[in-house]
């Protein structure tokens, strides 16, 4: 297969489906807590919003110049950001 049929390939999917693919191993999404990668669909798709993850504060982000990510990659990178990758050891012990 040609680079310009994998090309072809991978614009046809992101038309299809919205969602542009990212190597993300599902395991590892789970076990940081984070939902599966469908989460999209499951809160309205391309034009609807995370719960967690409100439309005005990308919006409040990209007029600041904070980012220039997509709303969905922006909400990605907020949730893997905000998971810390071990337990923070407890200070009172």
């Amino acid at each position: 297969m040609s680079i310009g049929q994998i090309a072809e390939q991978l614009i046809a999917g992101v038309v299809r489906t919205g969602f542009f693919p990212v190597n993300r191993e599902p395991d590892q999404e789970q076990q940081r807590g984070g939902e599966p990668p469908d989460s999209r669909e499951q809160h309205g798709g391309t034009w609807g919003e995370h719960p967690d993850y409100p439309v005005s504060d990308w919006q409040y982000e990209v007029a600041n110049g904070d980012t220039r990510l997509g709303y969905w990659d922006w909400v990605e990178h907020a949730r893997t950001a905000n998971v810390p990758d071990e337990p923070r050891p407890d200070p009172n012990s």
